[in-house]
C-alpha cells in the first residue's frame, strides 16, 4: 500500500500529552511516516501542551479547536503557533527522555 499522509487520531494526540506509552506510539508512527516520506497530521489539538508535544515530536500539520473552529468553508489565515505554546512554567517534561 502506498500512502503519503498519516492522520494521527485525536485519542493518541490527547493521551500523548500525559501518557508515555501513547507518546511512544506517536514516535513510532512518525518514524514510519518519515521513512515513507509521508506527511503527518495530528487531529484533536485542544491545548497548548498537546501542541507543544506534537511539534516537538515532528508532526507537520495539525487540526483542533486550539488551531481553529470548524466552519463551512476553508480558512487559510496564518496562525501564530508560538503564541499558542505554553508558558515555560507550564511545560510538561517528557519523562521518557533521559535527563
Amino acid at each position: 500500500i502506498e500512502f503519503d499522509l498519516i492522520k494521527i487520531d485525536l485519542s493518541l494526540v490527547q493521551s500523548g500529552a500525559v501518557l508515555a506509552p501513547s507518546r511512544a506510539v506517536l514516535r513510532a508512527l512518525l518514524e514510519m511516516a518519515q521513512r515513507r516520506g509521508a506527511t503527518t497530521v495530528a487531529e484533536g489539538i485542544e491545548t497548548s501542551i498537546q501542541l507543544e508535544i506534537v511539534r516537538d515530536l515532528g508532526v507537520q500539520v495539525g487540526q483542533g479547536y486550539l488551531l481553529g473552529m470548524p466552519g463551512s468553508s476553508p480558512v487559510a489565515k496564518p496562525i501564530d503557533i508560538d503564541r499558542l505554546m505554553p508558558a515555560p512554567e507550564h511545560v510538561v517534561r517528557d519523562l521518557t527522555r533521559s535527563a
